[in-house]
């Protein structure tokens, strides 16, 4: 453990109360809406009925064939498969989406609890919409929030030297299959710190398995099937210095889209309170002040702690990560939009946890995510036409005028609407699905 004080302040019980007050009222918001309310959900919510069909042997998925090597991102899919024998699908959907964000709760939790027990609670509820309910979370990246929920749960663990390697083999081949960049992230973090730092070869063996199914992975996609994934997506008609300009700008708004306030943008591809122009932008500058306040107070602890053991098992992964998120190209990349993102999640992570604001700043920090995690609330219940959303649109694309953008636009998928045949394409880029479309349907994807 990594604070000075460990012993928990009476006054962290509320705050740690708190925090769960809200991870069960988001969960429970998921459960009540009639359809899950995140962009990208809809496709993963489509792919896991072809799944199930495919598994059924129903002639309407003929067109569709599992792939024959392991693919990373498989176990959302094949659990939301699974609870669809037992409820509807859009049921199926709600209760996965719940579980995501118990699931980032349990990691944000024992993560700070770990790194700062003296204020485990305050440190949990000033890191959720940053660490947390922050854009990937909005955009739908189930499979992100999932792994990266658990991986700040093993970060906690190791920090407390309670993840041997038996354990770590089994998190890490669980981390493949949920998500291939919060794999990354794992290895690179503990095997800093246990085999770079400690020269722990077993903790480099229990890795060894789920680095193996990843090599098969990559085989399989860029070699048999020669997915073009690699290439990154761009338009070539705009030419370089645009090109440039957007790369170079849209890392301080990915920076800043992390912080509590999100621009939900409806059908009409406009933000809810963008009309009201004046609190859109105060708001927009709560995030430039929120973030700029934990980093502050991150780097003075940085400084406080400098070279100790923790500093040097935790900071050099962490700007590995920064230097991959600089270097990202904030389009298409091995089928993930603005891989960057996740990138500075992943480094922000331990960078954050040496933050320990005032605590009257600390207080301040607090007060001010809780009306806006109302204003998320009434979002998630309240937008859709009939009250029925289901959340998919295209992200604000580097150029566009807007900067704070979770955007939300309502549509209905297949999945609204069973009885329709043939079965629709699977969405572009879907080099990260189990499934591919056979030649009869254009090609593999």
């Amino acid at each position: 453990m990594h604070g000075s004080d460990t012993s928990p302040s009476l006054a962290e019980l509320p705050l740690a109360l708190l925090f769960w007050g809200l991870i069960c009222a988001y969960a429970a918001a998921f459960l009540v809406v009639p359809a899950v309310p995140l962009q990208d959900y809809p496709d993963w919510l489509y792919q896991s009925q072809v799944v199930k069909l495919k598994l059924e042997g129903d002639p309407a998925a003929a067109d569709f064939a599992f792939k024959p090597y392991p693919v990373p991102y498989a176990l959302h899919p094949l659990l939301l498969a699974g609870l669809m024998y037992l409820v509807e699908p859009l049921t199926a959907g709600k209760i996965t989406a719940a579980l995501s964000v118990l699931a980032l709760g349990a990691g944000i939790a024992a993560f700070a609890r770990a790194w700062d027990p003296a204020h485990a609670g305050s440190k949990a509820l000033v890191l959720l919409p940053v660490l947390g309910l922050s854009v990937p979370f909005w955009l739908g990246y189930i499979n992100f929030t999932f792994g990266f929920g658990l991986l700040l749960y093993l970060l906690g663990r190791d920090a407390c030297d309670r993840l041997g390697p038996l354990g770590l083999t089994v998190a890490a081949l669980v981390m493949f299959f949920v998500h291939a960049v919060t794999l990354g992230g794992l290895a690179l973090y503990l095997g800093w710190r246990h085999v770079v730092l400690r020269r722990d070869l077993g903790r480099l063996v229990a890795l060894l398995p789920a680095a193996g199914l990843l090599c098969w992975y990559a085989y399989g996609r860029f070699v048999i099937d020669a997915d073009p994934g690699l290439v990154v997506g761009a338009d070539p008609g705009r030419g370089w210095l645009p090109a440039v300009w957007d790369y170079v700008k849209w890392k301080p708004v990915t920076l800043v889209q992390l912080g509590p306030y999100e621009n939900f943008v409806t059908a009409g591809d406009q933000g809810l309170l963008e009309g009201a122009s004046v609190l859109h932008f105060h708001l927009g500058a709560v995030n430039v002040l929120f973030i700029a306040a934990l980093l502050v107070a991150a780097f003075a602890g940085l400084a406080r702690d400098a070279f100790a053991p923790a500093w040097n098992e935790r900071l050099p992964p962490a700007m590995l990560l920064v230097l991959a998120f600089l270097a990202a190209p904030p389009v298409n990349f091995l089928g993930l939009i603005n891989i960057g993102e996740r990138l500075l999640l992943l480094a922000l992570a331990p960078i954050l946890a040496w933050a320990r604001p005032a605590t009257a700043l600390t207080a301040v920090m607090v007060a001010v995510t809780l009306p806006l995690h109302g204003y998320n609330l009434w979002v998630v219940t309240h937008i859709g036409p009939d009250s029925r959303p289901i959340i998919a649109a295209e992200p604000p694309l580097p150029g566009e005028h807007r900067v704070y953008g979770t955007p939300i636009a309502t549509r209905f998928g297949w999945h609204d609407k069973p009885g329709e045949r043939p079965l629709p394409a699977l969405s572009p880029g879907y080099g990260t699905s189990i499934l591919y479309e056979t030649p009869r349907r254009g090609g593999m994807k």
